[in-house]
């Protein structure tokens, strides 16, 4: 089954002798699982434990007669399936054995090519931008991803294999995010509320239908069993580079500024029942202009292009000063709940608004932009006994643009937005 949010833990117990052993009761806990997770093997001694969160696990295997046995260190990834097989051995007497070791992450299962970066390498990786498209330029297999190197803004898109930026699929917590004009991730998710991101370079699962260059899966954050926080800030401005010699440039850039906080807080409503996890990120970039003064080119060194000479005095006018502006605001906020330990509920919802102003420049382009932008998810996981499982996932997600002009001018500020031609909800702009 599809597992775009979830990992599984399986594997086969047996005795000393190699024979399998049924009825075997194995018990697993990590801090990123609310409560325990109980199973059995079967008559063939297998187990299975699917809809995982993705973390670090404990098992414990137990049955009358053999030593109980416990394993730590088992990691659990997205979409993979982790085999733990254990031999239990014969005790005349009440003992236990516990072994620490991580069991290994490969999945022989899938011929997906994918690599995954949790929480604690996402924090550690280098990037302005904080964003899961920045992330991608990690990947082999992964180019045209272009940041600008002076602000950390968004310039480029993932080109994976070689597809184009707008063969990609997005998914967040096992749905897509995709646009469906653009093709790109509509609505971009707080950095800080990722728990997993996963890059699927070749092959796909079925559930990642709609891609035909690569896969980026998001799964977020659901807060834990302990209270935990965090707040950063990332600073930047024109004093900490080298500075620019302007070069034929009728409108230079004097300075910048582009500042970065977020804060999240997650944590037990109920332990081991009811999680919540809130995200909060805010960016805002400036850029300021100083125009020089308007060029004069004399008629004497002008010509037509027939050659005939030019009689008027040619006048190259520039850019007015001013600034340009862009703030980014974000809210997001996730709820777990653990019905029983077959079966739990997810709610997450996020809400941002980015808004910009352009002051610098043609006095006909200046505008002010209005974007808002926000995303619903609802996931229940339901275990089957043996029947196997059950995912079931609601979402929806908008994005609303508005332009407008700045200083009464409305011709040339607006948009020219000629539908060219509509294919698939996706409208091209000329």
């Amino acid at each position: 089954f599809a597992q775009t949010t979830s990992g599984e833990i399986n594997g086969t117990v047996t005795d000393s002798t190699n024979v399998a052993l049924p009825g075997v009761t194995v018990v697993i806990d990590s801090p990123s699982l609310q409560g325990t997770r109980t199973t059995v093997t079967n008559a063939n001694g297998f187990f299975r434990l699917p809809l995982l969160p993705i973390g670090v696990y404990q098992a414990t295997f137990s049955i009358p007669g053999f030593a109980t046995y416990t394993k730590k260190g088992i990691g659990v990834k997205v979409g993979e399936r982790t085999k733990v097989d254990v031999s239990l051995q014969a005790a005349n007497l009440e003992e236990s054995i516990v072994v620490t070791a991580e069991a290994p992450l490969i999945d022989t299962s899938t011929t997906d090519s994918s690599v995954e970066m949790d929480t604690q390498m996402l924090s550690a990786i280098p990037t302005l931008t904080r964003s899961v498209e920045d992330m991608a330029k990690f990947v082999p297999g992964v180019a045209g991803v272009r940041m600008d190197a002076v602000t950390g803004g968004e310039n480029g898109l993932p080109n994976i294999r070689g597809s184009g930026q707008e063969a990609n699929a997005y998914m967040v917590d096992g749905l897509s995010s995709r646009g469906s004009m653009n093709f790109d991730n509509a609505v971009a998710q707080n950095f800080d509320s990722i728990e997993s991101l996963q890059i699927v370079t070749d092959p796909y699962s079925p559930e990642y239908g709609k891609t035909m260059g690569g896969a980026i899966n998001v799964v977020t954050k659901s807060g834990g069993n302990e209270f935990h926080g965090e707040a950063g800030i990332l600073y930047r401005n024109d004093g900490l580079m080298n500075r620019q010699q302007t070069v034929q440039n009728p409108n230079a850039w004097t300075g910048f500024d582009n500042n970065q906080q977020w804060y999240n807080i997650g944590g037990p409503i109920i332990k081991d029942k009811l999680w919540f996890f809130v995200s909060y990120n805010y960016n805002k970039r400036t850029f300021n202009y100083d125009a020089p003064d308007p060029k004069v080119i004399e008629a004497e060194n002008l010509v037509n292009y027939d050659g005939t000479p030019v009689t008027n005095d040619y006048t190259l006018y520039t850019y007015g000063d001013g600034s340009n502006y862009a703030t980014n605001d974000s809210l997001f906020a996730k709820l777990t709940y653990n019905i029983n330990e077959n079966m739990s509920l997810g709610f997450s919802a996020l809400d941002a608004n980015i808004d910009s102003e352009q002051t610098a420049g043609m006095v006909d382009l200046l505008r002010s932009t209005s974007t808002e932008q926000s995303r619903y998810r609802l996931n229940f996981n339901w275990i089957i006994g043996d029947l196997g499982v059950l995912e079931l996932k609601w979402g929806q997600q908008e994005s609303d643009f508005i332009s407008q002009p700045i200083n009464g001018t409305d011709i040339a500020s607006r948009y020219i937005t000629t539908i060219a031609w509509s294919y698939a909800n996706r409208s091209r702009w000329d």
